[in-house]
């Protein structure tokens, strides 16, 4: 699963620590514990300390220092992998600032959108980016409307529209004392856009950056080298990805997406071991979001199943069920990962000669992949073919026939893949 290898997720600054006029001592406390937070990423020391002096406050008599230590609270949620848990706070927070001025505001509807951009869920995170970009545009907060800018991006990308994704990235604003994490980001995103259809074209335009890496922050030369990795990754030189995904991780030991790529490169030099090691460590790595965690188990589980042996493949369906118990059954943003899950998992009860409890695996994958997008009925198509063998190892052949009529209708007959599965198990099925 290749969904985060193209994903930049980027980190705005936190909002500002407390500034207004209030009791030094309580002032003090509130800003250590952003410290705890954003400094120490000390994120079980800053909850902990935050709900304690949560309990000695009123909301009402002092509503910036009780929606900033809500805040701290939410972001170490997010941090994480929790992101789905922190919104509530946000939304706390957000209604505590409604009077206290346009910057506390626009932080809280962008932290808002950086949870659903974190649960993959672009479309609902779209409208909170929007409305903190018109009002750090309006406050002429040049910083933070940069990353509204590459926040957008990023969802615009990610729903299939690139002009809109250029178009916002065009937007971000020179001048500031950021200039230089904002042109490294915006090359790299710049990059994402060109990798999938011209992969050649945005390795040119990481080689020939215009800013000099070795001044960069940590996180930059991380993201950057990311970037080049999935770039390689996608030209097929894995080896040359896995020597910038190493050095990615050098610079940043918690991102996930660099071991996502080592473990995707692993697996396609046959080095399955490997993989599997780096999927473990997404598994286990705090930092990483729900998603990234939920793909890890997906892509462990095919691992396992294809020894085939009965113990491999029954520990791949309990690492799938893990995946699937993690996951919101009617969050929209999550159908298509329970679709891959269930997809696999069906996969796997097939390979046990359980085909009537694969078929239930397949139809409810069916259902989590639809939609009317082209991606989705390709996925579907999968889904039928899946059936239809089913249906063939149950000598069902007229019902194995339509399933395979019926992926043909969805997916096109020109789909490759669909066109070379019908082919190949339509010549193992007998004339009726």
């Amino acid at each position: 699963m290749k969904r985060f290898l193209l994903l930049l997720f980027l980190l705005p600054a936190c909002p500002h620590r407390l500034a207004v006029q209030s009791p030094p001592e309580l002032t003090q406390q509130v800003n250590d514990i952003w410290d705890l937070y954003q400094l120490e990423q000390d994120y079980s020391g800053a909850t902990q300390a935050a709900t304690a002096l949560l309990a000695s406050l009123d909301s009402l008599s002092q509503p910036q220092e009780y929606a900033d230590l809500l805040t701290v609270r939410a972001h170490c949620l997010w941090k994480t992998g929790r992101a789905q848990d922190a919104i509530p706070l946000h939304r706390a927070a957000l209604s505590l600032r409604s009077k206290l001025g346009l910057q506390p505001i626009a932080n809280s509807y962008q932290s808002i959108g950086l949870c659903l951009l974190e649960m993959g869920d672009y479309a609902q995170a779209m409208p909170w980016f929007l409305k903190s970009a018109a009002l750090n545009e309006k406050t002429e907060n040049a910083v933070q409307f940069n990353w509204n800018c590459l926040d957008l991006s990023t969802c615009f990308q990610e729903t299939g529209k690139k002009q809109q994704a250029a178009v916002w990235l065009e937007k971000i604003k020179t001048g500031t004392e950021s200039d230089t994490i904002f042109q490294v980001l915006q090359t790299v995103k710049k990059a994402a856009l060109l990798l999938k259809e011209h992969p050649e074209q945005a390795l040119q335009l990481l080689q020939n950056q215009p800013f000099n890496l070795a001044n960069m922050s940590a996180e930059a030369r991380a993201i950057y080298a990311q970037t080049t990795a999935a770039t390689y990754q996608e030209l097929g030189d894995f080896k040359q990805a896995v020597q910038w995904a190493e050095s990615a991780r050098a610079e940043n030991p918690q991102d996930a997406r660099s071991l996502q790529i080592l473990a995707s490169c692993y697996r396609e030099l046959s080095d399955d071991v490997a993989a599997a090691g780096y999927l473990q460590q997404i598994i286990h790595l705090p930092t990483a979001s729900l998603l990234a965690r939920v793909d890890a188990r997906h892509d462990l589980a095919l691992l396992l199943r294809y020894p085939g042996d009965p113990r491999s493949v029954q520990t791949a369906i309990d690492t799938l069920q893990q995946a699937l118990f993690m996951l919101d059954p009617i969050n929209p943003a999550h159908r298509v990962s329970r679709g891959n899950l269930l997809l696999n998992m069906g996969s796997c009860m097939m390979a046990l000669g359980e085909y009537e409890q694969a078929i239930q695996q397949f139809e409810t994958a069916f259902e989590q992949y639809a939609g009317n997008s082209d991606n989705q009925q390709v996925n579907q198509a999968k889904v039928l073919i899946k059936i239809g063998r089913c249906r063939v190892q149950q000598q069902q052949y007229a019902q194995a026939e339509k399933a395979f009529e019926q992926a043909a209708a969805l997916a096109g007959r020109s789909n490759f893949d669909v066109r070379y599965s019908l082919h190949y198990h339509r010549g193992m099925t007998p004339v009726f």
